[in-house]
């Protein structure tokens, strides 16, 4: 199968949706039986960067399957949501590539000097990917109503999973609201950038375990397992994303909970022209992706997690800034000043010029902002994380994660 021509990427395209939709006929409504995530595991380890970027490609060319990704994508809080495939009927199956924020906030000059020092403040607050903050670990806990099972990517974040006891007395220590939304699907009548919140009680919550997943691994979340996402790794894994299968959906919505009343959850669709401009970004942070493991290969300054923002994308910055101020235009004589190989170099030619320009500008905002650690050292000294990520962090490689169905090979 050639993936370099569009009628190559459509036929993968669909075989992808014809093996899902197999795998899922074998789900049934039983919330502890899963006999299909060891399947969906496998199908998401052959989902290779190169495979995924085919993927997006086909959706963006595909009218039908473009529509209904238009449809579905959103932004959250907590990422970019893009709807790659999905199958049919009233509980369906989707196939989604999710793009996590950093999470980090512009510091200044008195914060950045303050780093590293007694003054420096551990904080649970982190920024949303709306604009806003997000608040504790807590309340970022929530039930999805389906299955869900992740390859990440790229990047990694802190997963914890809790224990409820519903029918909890409000006001009570660690007892907070649980609240049922709507699926994103029944949202799209009324615009779909809002899901209403409908209190259902109360519940104590309790933490079981705080873990960490990393790029490589495969995951599987219970169905009944609570759980919350937390960024206050970032600046050592880097930007996050996950190529995510949600199963058919075992319960009609999604539950979660808050200490305040929570009336709405923003979600933000996409138009047509900026779902286009994110799957093309998408697409060229992939590229980006694999040309930064390629050097990591053979080059250990590109071993560290982060150092597709902290070495690729620098270099690329240098790169461009001696082209624009009138020095060599010789590429070969430009990989060895920006000391990458000029075989490696040469794979940015086949991408998005716009997109490519986007994430240097990006990166470089984000180093001027010293958004990223050197080592876990770094991290604990200059970028304190909530006290569950540093768990996280210092049981990873004592012991897998409970939920890693396939852990990333070392």
């Amino acid at each position: 199968m050639n993936l370099k021509t569009q009628g190559g990427r459509l036929k993968l395209l669909k075989q992808v949706r014809g093996l899902l939709e197999a795998i899922n006929a074998l789900e049934p409504d039983q919330p502890d039986h899963e006999p299909s995530t060891p399947l969906v595991g496998a199908m998401l380890q052959t989902m290779t960067n190169e495979r995924l970027i085919a993927l997006l490609r086909a959706v963006a060319e595909n009218p039908e399957f473009f529509e209904t990704s238009r449809s579905l994508s959103r932004r959250s809080d907590l990422f970019d949501k893009i709807i790659i495939t999905k199958g049919k009927g009233r509980r369906d199956w989707v196939l989604r590539l999710h793009t996590y924020n950093l999470g980090s906030s512009p510091k200044t000059v008195q914060e950045k000097k303050a780093m590293g020092t007694p003054q420096m403040v551990r904080s649970d607050i982190r920024a949303s990917n709306l604009g806003g903050t997000l608040k504790d670990d807590e309340e970022n806990t929530h039930l999805h109503r389906w299955r869900l099972s992740s390859r990440f990517v790229a990047g990694g974040f802190n997963n914890v999973t809790w224990d409820e006891t519903p029918d909890a007395e409000e006001q009570q220590p660690g007892v907070l609201g649980k609240y049922m939304i709507p699926a994103t699907a029944k949202t799209i009548k009324s615009g779909g950038s809002q899901r209403v919140a409908q209190n259902v009680g109360y519940s104590k919550i309790s933490v079981r375990r705080s873990e960490l997943y990393l790029a490589g691994d495969i995951v599987t979340y219970p169905i009944l397992d609570p759980h919350s996402v937390n960024s206050g790794l970032a600046a050592l894994t880097g930007t996050t994303i996950t190529l995510a299968h949600t199963g058919q959906g075992i319960i009609d919505d999604s539950y979660f909970f808050a200490a305040q009343v929570v009336p709405t959850v923003a979600q933000l669709p996409f138009a047509a022209d900026e779902l286009k401009a994110a799957i093309t970004l998408a697409v060229t942070r992939l590229q980006l992706i694999e040309l930064n493991n390629a050097l990591r290969a053979t080059d250990r300054r590109f071993a560290p997690l982060n150092s597709f923002e902290t070495e690729l994308l620098p270099r690329l910055a240098e790169l461009v800034a001696i082209r624009l101020s009138g020095g060599t235009q010789n590429v070969r004589r430009l990989a060895q000043m920006v000391e990458l190989p000029f075989e490696h170099l040469t794979r940015i030619i086949d991408m998005d010029t716009a997109a490519l320009a986007r994430l240097i500008t990006e990166s470089q905002a984000a180093l001027l902002n010293q958004d990223f650690a050197k080592d876990s050292r770094d991290l604990l000294r200059r970028f304190p994380p909530p006290k569950l990520a540093e768990q996280a962090l210092r049981g990873r490689y004592e012991r897998t994660p409970v939920n890693v169905f396939r852990p990333q090979r070392r």
